[in-house]
């Protein structure tokens, strides 16, 4: 009997422990694209500011990568993080245009890490 009750506590908290690092990844994920979508329409108006808010989303993307790493597979992340590069090598050179479709797959890359964790039948299986 205790060794029921032992397993189920193990059960309970593994549980309790993926549904909250679900429910923070799906924040960080809407908050990450959230400021994209703020640098994006920033850079129309003043590249300088649209980059130093860039840069900024990017350091914070870097500290809170490996903590994201902990439960979601390695490619989207090293993508997410291509992908700022990119952007932050655009908004440099002043690329305006091309800079605004990387922003745009950007922005898909951080909503898509979410939606790729979300359990389902095909990501159970």
């Amino acid at each position: 009997m205790k060794r029921l009750i032992v397993i189920c506590c193990m059960i309970g908290a593994i549980l309790a422990a993926g549904i909250w690092s679900l429910l923070w990844l799906g924040e960080y994920t809407d908050r990450v694209a959230e400021g994209l979508e703020t640098v994006a329409e920033l850079a129309l108006s003043d590249d300088e500011a649209a980059l130093d808010e860039l840069k900024s989303i990017q350091d914070d993307w870097h500290q809170k990568e490996h903590w994201i790493g902990v439960f979601v597979h390695e490619d989207p992340l090293e993508e997410m993080s291509d992908r700022l590069e990119e952007c932050v090598a655009l908004l440099r050179r002043g690329m305006n245009e091309d800079f605004q479709v990387r922003i745009r797959q950007a922005i898909f890359s951080v909503r898509n890490i979410y939606h790729q964790e979300i359990p389902n039948i095909e990501n159970i299986l």
